[in-house]
């Protein structure tokens, strides 16, 4: 009776706990929802991707066998394709979802605290930090991040449907074959969680438990991370992502690594100067700077530190375990994109560093009993302090402009950001601040490609085109294999009225980039007007394969077949662009004057003055 007594107290404080930890967490995080998109890889994975507009068998197909931004996340774009297919493209169910998410993986960290062999409080204090901590703002307010929130659910559900199956002696291979599942989930959700099978090793040897049994588990594990390790090499090599040695030195590596942990450690405890761009600390010849060999220095001290005091601090051995191995696949060993560190990448590793925070202060409590409430005092100062920090970030990824400029003030020597703001501000037709940050971005990086070509472009935009060209021609100087800056100096060539310089450009991005539509597009428009219907017809029909309502292609391709009296076909063909763009007068010019050949006068005429009454 006594201990039925105790289990029912032990369930209404876990019930109290869940309750603080969602109401917190909920409280600092609702303003994500008010959030809008950004034009950080939000325009892949959502706005302008093709793949989400649908649950059609072909893009489910497509989301499984393609990558985006250069990563394998099938289940993250198909999370999106059924939001956009149940409410429409709708920031503030994208936003929800996310944050529903982040809850539901808050509640799942104080189990796998549990499982840990923590104390109730111990999870209770580190899941409420986990949920509130600032730093995870990148991965709940960033609607690309889903992948991060996506990924962690499954990896939490993962790792607790196998201590379910390890801990509590059960022979229901079910808990194993479901964990197994919710792992193949989670790396479908996001590659870097491949480290589990990893550290389900380490925690064993650390706990004793017989090591060959776990080894035999953890193949089929193994084989998942293996595979999808080669896919992620795969993916960024393709992309241009990977440096194998091209950046940096042995050393220099293990010295950023430990740079690493270190800088993560310190955000951890003191989320001051959060970013969504941390740019390698180099010094001006471009080698790095001093800053990371102190940080490499500090991480070895504190492993030594570590090792001579083991024996006094083994119960945190599992939770330093799980922090270090999901550290290890973003750590930098094999060097990827321009910066050193990302707010994101710390959503799974937190757990372990909070959980030893949480079991330190659970410490403190159990030794010193009769001063709980200066304890107390202090961690509702931290808790309440990292929960303000995360209110006041939250706004920060409302939209692109706030965003970017939001990276300039922390890192204002850093290209990209003002080079993302420019394209924010171009989107928006404020050309003279696009220009400015383009200017800025150029500055920086004088070399910088995408800059270049967007500055050229706003110059062609302008009527400027011998500054159009300048700026296209270093682009393909720097970068021959640049596709855009030939088409879009094909644009300013056919703007000029050379159309064999246009067309010769317009065939070199198709050459770099064989689907390249509006490449063809404007290539089929000026054989058109050189009378070359051959060419001209061939090249509009690819368009209309690949976009068949594109109503440019359409109506050109429809000309060409009205000026070589194939009335029908035209006629198909310019009803067709008059459906997609009944506002244009040169389709319903054209369509009165086809109408006229055809010998029907009514629609003809009704045609002439549909165009009559457009301006």
């Amino acid at each position: 009776m006594m201990e039925s007594s105790n289990e029912l107290q032990k369930d209404h404080r876990r019930s109290i706990y869940a309750a603080v930890i969602i109401l917190a967490t909920l409280t600092v995080y609702f303003p994500t929802v008010q959030n809008g998109f950004t034009n950080w890889d939000d325009g892949y994975y959502l706005v302008n991707n093709p793949d989400i507009r649908s649950l059609s068998f072909e893009n489910i197909a497509a989301m499984f066998s393609s990558f985006y931004v250069a990563q394998y996340v099938p289940l993250v774009v198909l999370s999106f394709a059924l939001e956009v297919h149940f409410f429409g493209l709708d920031p503030f169910v994208i936003h929800s979802t996310s944050l529903i998410l982040h809850l539901i993986s808050t509640i799942l960290v104080f189990s796998v605290v549990k499982r840990w062999k923590f104390s109730d409080e111990a999870a209770f204090f580190a899941a409420l930090l986990f949920g509130i901590h600032p730093i995870h703002v990148e991965a709940v307010a960033w609607t690309s991040a889903r992948k991060d929130i996506l990924s962690s659910f499954f990896l939490f559900s993962s790792l607790l449907a196998y201590y379910r199956w390890t801990d509590e002696g059960t022979s229901d291979r079910r808990y194993y074959l479901s964990s197994l599942l919710l792992f193949l989930c989670a790396i479908c959700s996001k590659a870097t969680v491949m480290f589990l099978p990893f550290f389900l090793l380490v925690e064993s040897f650390i706990n004793g438990k017989p090591m060959m049994r776990t080894v035999r588990e953890m193949v089929p594990f193994f084989v998942i991370s293996i595979f999808f390790a080669g896919l992620v090499i795969y993916s960024l090599d393709d992309a241009g992502g990977l440096s194998f040695g091209k950046k940096f030195t042995v050393i220099e590596t293990l010295a950023i690594a430990g740079y690493d942990i270190i800088f993560y450690i310190g955000k951890t405890l003191v989320p001051a100067g959060l970013s969504s761009v941390y740019p390698f600390p180099v010094t001006s010849n471009g080698s790095l700077s001093a800053e990371i060999y102190i940080g490499a220095g500090i991480f070895l001290l504190m492993t030594a530190a570590v090792v001579a005091f083991r024996r006094r601090i083994t119960e945190f051995a599992v939770p330093a375990a799980f922090f270090i191995c999901a550290l290890l696949p973003t750590l930098q060993l094999v060097s990827f994109g321009s910066m050193i560190a990302a707010d994101r990448f710390m959503y799974v590793p937190l757990i372990g560093l909070l959980t030893i925070i949480a079991a330190l202060f659970h410490r403190i409590l159990e030794q010193r009993p009769y001063h709980h409430l200066v304890p107390f005092i202090v961690f509702g100062g931290i808790a309440s302090a990292y929960g303000m920090a995360t209110w006041q970030r939250v706004p920060v990824w409302k939209d692109s402009e706030s965003l970017w400029s939001d990276a300039i003030k922390n890192y204002p020597a850093f290209p990209i950001s003002y080079y993302s703001r420019g394209q924010h501000y171009f989107s928006q037709l404020k050309y003279d601040k696009a220009n400015s940050d383009f200017n800025k971005a150029i500055e920086l990086a004088p070399n910088y490609p995408h800059a270049l070509n967007m500055r050229g472009y706003l110059s062609a935009i302008r009527g400027d085109r011998t500054e159009a060209k300048k700026d296209f021609n270093r682009v393909i100087a720097l970068q021959p294999s640049y596709s855009v800056a030939y088409y879009n100096r094909g644009l300013v060539f056919a703007g000029e009225n050379i159309p064999d310089s246009a067309i010769d450009d317009f065939s070199r991005a198709i050459a770099l980039d064989s689907l390249f539509i509006e490449a063809y597009l404007q290539r089929g428009i000026l054989y058109a007007g050189m009378k070359d219907y051959q060419r001209a017809t061939a090249d509009l029909s690819f368009v209309l394969q690949q976009e068949p309502e594109n109503g440019q292609a359409l109506f050109y391709r429809g000309m060409i077949q009205l000026n070589s009296g194939a009335l029908s076909s035209a006629l198909l063909d310019l009803r067709r662009a008059y459906s997609i763009g009944p506002d244009r007068k040169e389709i319903v010019l054209n369509l009165s004057r086809l109408y006229a050949q055809l010998g029907r006068r009514d629609s003809a005429q009704y045609f002439f003055d549909r165009a009559e009454e457009l301006p």
